[in-house]
């Protein structure tokens, strides 16, 4: 049996750590560098560190703000936010990623994601993909502000198409919320691909992973608000999985 992982869910914000609600108000949640340190002691398996700065063509990662927190993290780190070329990506391989995620550039310039593939191997890709159910599944880039023009079925064949390792679903609609994951969005998810499969959006208690996990073949979760305003660990969630 596959086991399941559970990923601290960790956003940036002008190089602060901040926690988003519906993709749309952000509220400063603390320090990176010791958050980074609780959640090793913690025994979490995974970090996914996104830049919601990055929102536009012409932004890039951090490199140097990067690297330098990177140094401290010994748990598997993925890389989100500003990533627009194969160039950026290897730079952030070679700063302490060992993924990179992928979102505007899936949409973007889908060569340039197949170009990363080839270079790092699709196990070190993943696709993000936000969904809003309350728009026939329509998905999002840029922090939710921008449709992609495609629903939740297409984009995942895309991002299979290009050679993604793993795609990452989160709910918009659901993001912060703590009120339950969107099932729907899961099963759909699950039912259009045989990749490795993440969500994310809405998980408050530990209880809402045996929603989650009762009936879809998951991988991983990916979890923020809840880690970060509820006294809930990841020890905690391993009982229910």
């Amino acid at each position: 049996m596959i086991r399941i992982r559970i990923i601290a869910n960790f956003q940036i914000r002008n190089q602060l750590l901040v926690k988003s609600k519906g993709f749309q108000t952000y509220r400063t949640v603390g320090s990176l560098h010791a958050s980074i340190r609780l959640f090793e002691k913690r025994d979490i398996d995974e970090l996914l560190l996104t830049d919601v700065t990055c929102v536009d063509a012409l932004s890039k990662p951090d490199i140097d703000f990067i690297k330098t927190n990177a140094a401290d993290c010994f748990m598997p780190l993925s890389i989100s936010g500003g990533i627009r070329s194969l160039d950026h990506a290897t730079e952030l391989f070679a700063s302490g990623a060992d993924k990179v995620t992928v979102g505007r550039l899936l949409i973007s310039k889908p060569e340039e994601v197949a170009m990363i593939r080839d270079r790092h191997g699709s196990q070190s890709l993943i696709a993000s993909i936000d969904v809003r159910h309350d728009d026939n599944m329509r998905t999002y880039i840029d922090n939710g502000s921008c449709r992609t023009g495609l629903r939740l079925e297409r984009h995942i064949k895309l991002a299979e198409e290009v050679g993604c390792g793993e795609i990452l679903v989160t709910s918009i609609c659901d993001d912060g919320s703590m009120m339950g994951p969107n099932v729907d969005i899961a099963l759909l998810a699950r039912d259009r691909t045989n990749l490795p499969l993440l969500y994310s959006g809405g998980i408050g208690e530990p209880e809402h992973l045996s929603i989650l996990f009762e009936n879809i073949d998951l991988d991983g979760v990916a979890i923020g608000s809840m880690f970060f305003f509820t006294e809930h660990t990841p020890l905690d969630c391993a009982r229910f999985l």
